[in-house]
């Protein structure tokens, strides 16, 4: 459900010209908007970037649980970038890294805008200065009134996900007398071709590498448009409240972990070349998708900004 509180006390801030750090304590995060002269500038998730984002790619279906496992620790070390330990191991390619990196914004975003805050505070006292970009904070540069609009659409798909599916076991059947699936756009269709009656949301998310949320968009799509229903076989359990998925029914491989390299040996070459074997079209996809998203919203540059173009 939209926090309409919260995005009042946005515009309040905004319309209002005011300097400081607005924190908010929601149900299962908090963090803290610097604003200068109304306009939003930072973006503090109040925790290690480095490690959520370990969960990130965990709940993106990058990874599996033993890689977030050691990624986890990998992240403990000084220094030490989610990023380069995956890039290193061949886990992701660069653009699913441009991915996670902004959906991260994006899926904190919706987490605070969207359930109900337990306190919000705003503190005139805090300065620029007071925000740690390296390990927690990330900058913004984006209009407050273009990321509220971002905001309520997003909040909007995840409410009616949730609302349509019981859990991520979930399971869809193509219809009989379906249109033609060439009037669908190329991500549209890759998921399209993944429903057959077996597969759950989860088994798709795994198999497209792709959230069980964003998923569950395309799938209500398409039964919208009246490609696929649902066929009536699910699990008792319920959709999990955070961004972390239930565990895939159908196993993955997953490659075999790679000694850990410490933030020193970062700095050195890949042995081998990134991502030698070509993207599967259905990754070929997803990473369109995730640009044209990037070009219409916005956009983190390693990590540091998320930017909107307001250009018309």
């Amino acid at each position: 459900m939209l926090n309409t509180a919260l995005i009042e006390e946005f515009r309040r801030i905004n319309a209002e010209g005011r300097t400081g750090a607005l924190t908010v304590h929601g149900t299962t995060r908090t963090g803290r908007f610097h604003f200068e002269q109304g306009e939003l500038c930072i973006l503090d998730f109040c925790a290690d970037k480095e490690a959520l984002l370990a969960q990130q790619y965990r709940s993106y279906n990058k990874i599996g649980a033993e890689i977030e496992a050691l990624l986890r620790e990998f992240v403990k070390q000084p220094g030490a970038r989610a990023q380069d330990f995956l890039l290193r191991q061949q886990l992701v390619t660069n653009e699913e890294v441009e991915q996670v990196t902004r959906t991260l914004v994006e899926d904190t975003l919706c987490e605070l805008f969207g359930n109900p805050h337990q306190n919000v505070a705003f503190d005139a006292a805090v300065d620029y200065e007071a925000y740690d970009l390296d390990r927690s904070a990330v900058k913004l540069r984006i209009q407050v009134e273009m990321l509220l609009r971002m905001v309520e659409s997003r909040v909007g798909e995840r409410d009616t996900v949730l609302r349509e599916m019981p859990s991520w076991d979930y399971v869809f059947r193509l219809v009989e007398g379906a249109p033609d699936a060439s009037r669908l756009n190329e991500m549209e269709r890759h998921v399209l071709h993944f429903v057959d009656g077996r597969k759950s949301v989860q088994d798709i998310a795994a198999a497209l590498r792709e959230s069980c949320l964003n998923i569950g968009c395309y799938l209500i799509s398409l039964k919208v448009q009246g490609y696929i229903r649902p066929s009536g076989t699910s699990s008792t359990r319920r959709v999990p409240t955070d961004r972390h998925p239930a565990p895939a029914t159908t196993p993955t491989a997953t490659p075999p972990p790679q000694p850990v390299p410490t933030p020193a040996q970062q700095s050195a070459p890949p042995a081998v070349p990134v991502n030698p074997n070509p993207a599967s079209p259905a990754q070929q996809a997803v990473a369109r998708a995730a640009e044209a998203q990037r070009q219409q919203e916005g956009q983190i540059d390693d990590f540091q900004v998320y930017h909107a173009d307001t250009r018309t």
